[in-house]
């Protein structure tokens, strides 16, 4: 087989797979809308403005959502329920619990300087003229 051979069976199956993603999520749509005519022709009917027509709806769309399920099955299953894909990503290993205790400092640290010190020297007030701690003599 050639290279050429190998690369248009691989454009065909990609091909393939992508129409059979586009029909399940056509059959999908299809059947949420089934399912929400017949919410609403039950609601119409409960509440009397189906103008006579609600049972006929009613009888339409749940054979119609049969059929449906028969062709695709079951509302509501989906796939990745079952089994998971074969080129599925890995999950992520699972991290070990940090420390209870943080680890104890270097014995080489310098401790942080008090509060009021900037860069080792201590922070000097320079009183001005409106400073109420100076006295007035």
């Amino acid at each position: 087989m050639g290279f050429l051979d190998k690369v248009k069976s691989q454009v065909e199956q990609v091909a393939k797979q992508g129409q059979e993603k586009l029909d399940d999520l056509q059959a999908k749509k299809k059947a949420e809308g089934l399912l929400r005519d017949l919410g609403a022709w039950y609601y119409a009917v409960q509440t009397g403005r189906d103008e006579g027509k609600g049972t006929a709806e009613l009888d339409r769309i749940v054979a119609d959502l049969r059929a449906h399920e028969a062709e695709h099955g079951p509302l509501g299953a989906r796939d990745d329920d079952a089994a998971p894909a074969a080129n599925a990503p890995t999950p992520p290993p699972v991290m070990a619990a940090p420390p209870t205790t943080p680890p104890p400092p270097p014995t080489d640290a310098v401790p942080p300087p008090p509060p009021g010190v900037i860069h080792g020297t201590p922070e000097v007030h320079e009183p001005g003229p409106d400073d109420p701690s100076v006295d007035e003599v």
